[in-house]
Formats: C-alpha cells, structure tokens, sequence
C-alpha cells in the first residue's frame, strides 16, 4: 500500500471519483445553505414549485368557468449529503415565488386556487446535473462539499 492508498485507508474509507462536466444523477438528502419561507404555507425550504388555478379571462366574459394553469419556481442551492460527504448544488434561482402569490392573489382573489411542491432540510432526493469543480482532497482543505454539481433536474423523494 502506498502512501496514498494509507492515507486513504487513515481517513476511512473509499471515495467515489467523478470526472468534472460528467452528467450524473445523485440521490441524499438535503442540507440547507440558506432557507427561504413558502408564501402559502410558511414552511422553511429551499425549493418551492407554486402551481396555480386561476379563471381564464374569456371564459369568465363568456359565463363558463374555465380555468388555466400557471407555474412559479424558486429554489436556493444547498449541500447534498449522500454517504460519501456532500455535494453543493447550485441550482436555477427561479423566480420570487411570494410575489407571483401576492400579484395573483390581488388579481384572482377567492378564485385563485394554489398549492405548492417544496423540499426541507432533511429531504431526500435525486439531482440530476453535472459536476463543474472537484475538491482535490488535500488533507489541509476542509470544504464542506467534495464536489459542485449544477442542477438540471430535482426530485423529491418519499
């Protein structure tokens, strides 16, 4: 065993190498970085998916109820654990989820119906992205992520 290979086994175990801009798919559970309120619930998260129902225009003119569907995301990158240390997530900011709310809200009032899809601490899930920085693991760095994965896809799981 050379001296890496004792360094490796010294500090507990195998690590997983993943070359950088390689699409991978990582499942573990959420550690937040920095959190940020749902506007309907006021649960502590760091996604939200905000699905409306409003009544379409026309249809109410016309007398029928028809209604469409409107989206909003909004997340915060946060720190993946998944066994072997953790990952940082950077994902797609969105949009100010709780001000598409409140626009809608003064608009559609009663007739607004919305509910939300968010991810706590503690969730687990599956990312889907690629892998832009790795931590080289010299035993001086203490990062508290091994690696930065860009999201392109997040899924909660039960």
């Amino acid at each position: 065993m050379g001296f890496f290979g004792w360094w490796r086994h010294f500090w507990g175990g195998q690590e997983t190498v993943v070359a950088a801009s390689k699409s991978v798919s990582v499942r573990g559970l959420v550690q937040a970085i920095d959190e940020m309120p749902s506007p309907l619930s006021g649960e502590i998260c760091v996604s939200i998916r905000y699905l409306a129902s409003v009544p379409h225009a026309f249809g109410t003119l016309l007398g029928a109820v028809t209604r469409h569907q409107v989206e909003c995301r909004q997340s915060r990158d946060f720190i993946l654990r998944d066994g072997q240390g953790g990952l940082l997530v950077q994902v797609d900011a969105g949009h100010d989820v709780a001000t598409f709310h409140a626009g809608l809200l003064a608009r559609h009032g009663l007739d607004l119906e919305a509910r939300e899809e968010i991810i706590r601490e503690g969730d687990l899930v599956v990312v889907r992205g690629q892998i832009t920085d790795i931590d080289a693991r010299s035993p001086h760095r203490r990062a508290p992520y091994r690696a930065i994965l860009v999201a392109e896809g997040l899924t909660r799981r039960e």
